[in-house]
């Protein structure tokens, strides 16, 4: 006997690679087992006591009403995230040009929230600015994948 047949249950041998790679066993077993269910065990089928059957009857209804406040939940959730997605479109389509080096940004978005500039900084940026060949911000999306740590895993060197 080969390293590919076994005896079978009924004692014939089987070549099992050959029946792997028969597309008509292949189809048969899927089959097979396209047909097989697990059976969970039905609350009516199994013998509770009435007052039991009573409680769990009401569980189920708390869960039922609890689905539909989750339901409720989400729907207000994506209606959010719909509303917000409009708000952010343009803060990504400018962030995108500038990324790009399609535009370039006005003095008043290059000074940080929050931080002071006096004119004499301002003016030698100017001046650096003008120098620039680069256009937009080079490797800008991968620095951020390789700086986001959940990212970062993703990102190959």
């Amino acid at each position: 006997m080969t390293s590919t047949e076994k005896k079978g249950v009924d004692g014939e041998e089987i070549d099992n690679f050959n029946a792997i790679q028969d597309p008509n066993t292949l189809a048969a077993l899927q089959e097979k087992l396209g047909q097989m269910t697990i059976k969970k065990p039905d609350l009516d089928e199994l013998d509770l006591p009435p007052a039991v059957r009573k409680r769990v009857n009401a569980i189920k209804n708390i869960q039922l009403q609890t689905t539909k406040i989750e339901a409720d939940f989400f729907k207000q959730v994506h209606k959010l995230e719909v509303e917000y997605a409009q708000k952010y479109a343009p803060l990504y389509r400018r962030r995108a040009e500038i990324v790009s080096g399609e535009v370039e940004p006005s003095a008043s978005e290059c000074v940080m929230a929050g931080e002071e500039q006096d004119n004499e900084k301002t003016d030698n940026e100017k001046q650096e600015n003008d120098n620039d060949t680069e256009k937009g911000i080079p490797g800008f999306w991968l620095t951020i994948f390789k700086n986001t740590e959940i990212l970062a895993e993703m990102t190959q060197p």
